[in-house]
């Protein structure tokens, strides 16, 4: 199966069965030359000069979604691609934190 340059994907295999023509999304510096079609799809977007070299995206600890481009009332409308997300206010999440008992001290105790 041919993917486009610049795809990310999820692998549900085992590390030693990465294809080796992946990369992890973990920062790592390459080299434009060697890479040239990645580079094409990439650019400098995460990183580097571009002369020779590039970055990966760091996507270590994040939840990949797609971009909101149309709806003005989902999360992160108007986010350019490739950038982290806004962090959100108590508020936006208390629903989805876990709380312990409170211990008077203003702070949440267990």
């Amino acid at each position: 199966m041919d993917l486009p340059s610049g795809v990310v994907i999820a692998f549900a295999g085992s590390q030693d069965r990465i294809p080796t023509d992946w990369h992890h999304c973990d920062g790592t510096e390459l080299d434009a030359r060697e890479h040239t079609s990645l580079f094409n799809a990439i650019g400098t977007m995460y990183g580097g000069n571009g002369n020779p070299k590039f970055n990966l995206p760091d996507y270590q600890g994040y939840f990949l979604r797609a971009a909101n481009t149309s709806r003005p009332d989902g999360p992160d409308y108007g986010r350019s691609v490739g950038t982290p997300p806004q962090r959100r206010c108590n508020s936006e999440t208390s629903a989805h934190l876990r709380r312990g008992p409170h211990n008077g001290s203003g702070r949440g105790g267990l």
